[in-house]
C-alpha cells in the first residue's frame, strides 16, 4: 500500500488545525464539549482534549498543538549512551521505583543529551532500541527471593526424584475466583465510537479449586468460598480419577493448613503427601497460568446476567483447556521449573 505524499499529509494537518480552531470558536461561544464533538464530527474524548488546551491557553494553544515539532536526530553514539543510562535503571537515577515512563526517559534525554523530545519521539526512539511497552509484574515486598530460588533449584528436584521413586503423580493445587464483574479487554470499533459493555454493578462470584499435572486438569466449582470441606472433597475427587499415590503442591492458604485437612491427610496412609510452596511465589504454580488464560481469553468481555451463566462458561472453558495437552505443558513451562524427567 502506497504511503501518503507529503502534500496529502500537509493538507490533512491543515484540516485538523482548522477543526481545532473551529472548536476554539465554539468554546468561546459557550458550547459544551458534547455539542462541539457532534458539530465537528469528532469523539467526545477529542473535544475534551481540545477544551483542556483551549482553557489553558486559548486559541493559540490549540494552534500550537497542530504544528508538528522537529524530530530530533539521534546518532548511533547517542543511542548507545542513552541505552547505557537506561540499563542502570530508574532507581539509579533517583526515582522511587524501577519503572521507565516516557516522561522519565524524556527528562533523561534532556539531561544527558540536551535534546527536548515529545512522548511520541521518545516512543519511536525506544522502539528503535528494541524496547516495548510492558505491564509490570506485581511482586510482594514480603517475598524471600533466596528461599524461592532455593526451592526451585534444590527442593523441586528433590520432589521430582521422590515422586519418581514412589510412583507419585505431582499435582499443583490452587483456588481462584470467577466474578460477574467483567474483565474488559480492547476490541475493535469505528473511530470515535467507543463500544459499551453492560454489566451488573451488584455482582456475585464463584470459587474454583483446581489441580494440574503435566497431563491433565481437574476442578470443582462452588458458589461459596473454598474452605476445609471443599478442599477434602477435591482431594477425594483426585483419588478417584488419578491412580496411585499423589504429591500435592500448594500454597499456605489457611484451609490447606486447617485441622480438618491435617486429620484427613493423616488418614490417607501415605497415599497423599503435600508440599507447601514458598510464600508469595504464585509464579511457581502452573495452575496460576491456567486461571489467567481463562480470565484473559474465555471470560474476557463476558458479562453474565446470572451466576449460572458464569458457572456454565467457566466450566466449558476449563474442560476445553483439559483437552489441550500442549497448552497444559505450556502452563508448566511458564513456571521455569526444570521439567526434565518430571513425574
Amino acid at each position: 500500500m502506497a504511503r501518503p505524499s507529503r502534500k496529502v499529509l500537509t493538507g490533512r494537518r491543515e484540516r485538523q488545525q482548522r477543526r481545532r480552531l473551529e472548536a476554539a470558536g465554539l468554546f468561546e461561544a459557550g458550547r459544551t464539549r458534547a455539542e462541539v464533538a457532534a458539530e465537528l464530527g469528532v469523539s467526545w474524548r477529542a473535544a475534551h482534549t481540545w477544551y483542556q488546551s483551549w482553557k489553558a491557553g486559548g486559541s493559540k494553544e490549540l494552534e500550537a498543538k497542530s504544528k508538528p515539532g522537529p524530530v530530533p536526530k539521534f546518532s548511533d553514539a547517542q543511542v548507545e549512551a542513552l541505552k547505557a543510562e537506561l540499563v542502570r535503571g530508574s532507581l539509579g537515577h533517583g526515582y522511587a521505583n524501577e519503572l521507565w515512563t516516557l516522561r522519565r526517559v524524556a527528562r533523561l534525554i534532556l539531561e544527558r543529551l540536551g535534546l527536548k523530545t515529545s512522548p511520541s519521539e521518545v516512543w519511536r526512539l525506544l522502539r528503535r532500541m528494541g524496547w516495548s511497552p510492558q505491564k509490570p509484574q506485581r511482586k510482594a515486598r514480603e517475598r524471600d527471593e533466596a528461599k524461592i530460588n532455593q526451592w526451585k533449584t534444590e527442593r523441586w528436584p528433590e520432589l521430582r526424584a521422590k515422586a519418581d521413586k514412589e510412583e507419585r503423580t505431582i499435582i499443583f493445587v490452587d483456588e481462584c475466583g470467577f466474578s460477574q464483574k467483567t474483565t474488559a479487554k480492547k476490541t475493535w470499533a469505528p473511530s470515535g465510537q467507543t463500544p459499551v459493555l453492560e454489566m451488573n454493578f451488584n455482582w456475585d462470584k464463584l470459587s474454583v479449586i483446581g489441580g494440574i499435572s503435566l497431563k491433565s486438569i481437574w476442578f470443582q466449582i462452588h458458589e461459596e468460598s473454598v474452605k476445609s470441606a471443599q478442599v477434602t472433597a477435591f482431594l477425594d475427587q483426585l483419588k478417584r480419577y488419578v491412580k496411585g499415590n499423589l504429591l500435592i503442591i500448594w500454597d499456605g492458604l489457611p484451609a490447606h493448613r486447617s485441622k480438618v485437612v491435617a486429620q484427613y491427610l493423616s488418614e490417607q496412609q501415605g497415599r497423599i503427601l503435600v508440599e507447601r510452596l514458598p510464600a508469595y511465589a504464585p509464579e511457581l504454580n502452573p495452575i496460576e497460568y491456567l486461571w489467567g488464560n481463562v480470565k484473559g481469553n474465555d471470560l474476557a468481555n463476558f458479562s453474565p446476567k446470572e451466576l449460572w451463566e458464569l458457572c456454565t462458561a467457566a466450566r466449558e472453558a476449563l474442560i476445553k483447556k483439559r483437552r489441550r495437552p500442549k497448552l497444559i505443558r505450556a502452563f508448566w513451562r511458564q513456571t521455569e521449573l526444570d521439567l526434565t524427567e518430571a513425574a
